[in-house]
């Protein structure tokens, strides 16, 4: 409800003064609990009787008050209305001080958790979407801006919840931040990205580059000028979105074989990205090949998006982190945050 608020207040500056106004009245109605004339009302909540007679219409129009010749009382509907308010509000500062408590355990700049748990509920990966495309609204240079994407179920599913409103201000191109990799061809950072610019009326350039190739092939096309283009606009984007994944889902989407897998399972690898395995400290356990964007550029971008999905992500996003630029943001559901704070 916070973030709600806070983006109709940059539309409209004096709502929080209004909103603040009309629920004092509510609750002076409350504690009154009895009817009470306009004039001992209008003292208790320091207005005019002009001023409250204005909002006391609004209200009574709303079914939230009732009034008769014995004065002015809340009504049925607006105790439940009080009753819904004080709850929002309470998980509002709820949610806001794990934000801080998760932003001081990982170190970075910036925590952003909305309500839910992936892995047990996929309607959450709506709510990223639509809190990713506030902060691109927000933070975005205003025209023209470059938002590089990875890969991945995650920002597919978030990709798929964004809407054309985010070009109402900005000219937005969306590259890939990667050559293509193994899996789906709806989570290649290729289709990412070409989905995100669908979604929003944006503009994309695609990354015809898959990353298992021969060193000797990947060095003739990584000298032609249109991908050495596509690649360094991608290091020099604007924003870079991207997300981490639990080292054996990685794994066998790389389609690793079998004695990578066991390394990997020896050395306690916990997570991957940006083709780099790093176990529970953050220490790199294996680096793969990559064609694009490595995890040094990310030092170079403004805006830096990390989004997990699901409490099943939680160490990975953890030691992520240990590895990270500290200017980087995470965008996260409760399942993740709760399963990093209860070890802290």
């Amino acid at each position: 409800m916070y973030h709600a608020l806070s983006i109709i207040q940059a539309v409209v500056p004096d709502i929080s003064a209004t909103f603040a106004q009309r629920i004092l009245v509510l609750q002076t109605l409350k504690e009154f609990a009895r009817p009470v004339g306009r004039r001992t009302l209008a003292k208790a909540v320091d207005l005019s009787e002009r001023q409250l007679r204005t909002i006391i219409d609004i209200m009574r129009e709303n079914q939230l008050v009732n009034v008769s010749n014995l004065g002015i009382e809340l009504s049925d509907e607006g105790e439940r209305l009080l009753l819904q308010i004080d709850f929002h509000w309470d998980e509002a500062r709820r949610l806001t001080d794990k934000e801080e408590q998760l932003k001081q355990v990982l170190g970075v700049e910036r925590c952003d958790i909305v309500h839910g748990d992936a892995d047990l509920d996929k309607a959450v990966y709506s709510y990223l979407s639509q809190r990713i495309q506030q902060i691109l609204q927000q933070q975005l240079p205003m025209n023209e801006a470059v938002v590089a994407v990875t890969g991945g179920t995650t920002l597919a599913q978030v990709g798929q919840g964004f809407d054309d409103t985010l070009s109402k201000d900005h000219q937005i191109t969306f590259v890939p931040a990667r050559g293509g990799v193994g899996g789906s061809y709806r989570i290649q950072s290729n289709s990412v990205a070409g989905l995100m610019a669908q979604q929003t009326n944006g503009q994309y350039i695609p990354l015809f580059l898959p990353e298992k190739l021969e060193e000797y092939t990947a060095d003739l096309l990584l000298k032609d000028p249109n991908i050495q283009s596509i690649i360094d606009q991608s290091k020099n984007a604007d924003c870079l979105i991207l997300s981490v994944g639990a080292a054996d889902v990685m794994a066998k989407r790389r389609l690793m074989t079998k004695a990578q897998y066991q390394y990997l399972k020896d050395n306690n690898a916990v997570g991957e990205a940006f083709g780099i395995f790093y176990n529970q400290q953050g220490e790199k356990v294996m680096r793969l090949p990559r064609y694009g964007m490595v995890l040094d550029d990310l030092e170079h971008i403004p805006l830096l998006l990390t989004v997990v999905a699901g409490s099943s992500k939680a160490h990975a996003v953890e030691s992520y982190f240990k590895l990270a630029p500290k200017h980087s943001w995470l965008i996260c559901d409760e399942g993740v945050a709760n399963r990093i704070l209860q070890t802290h």
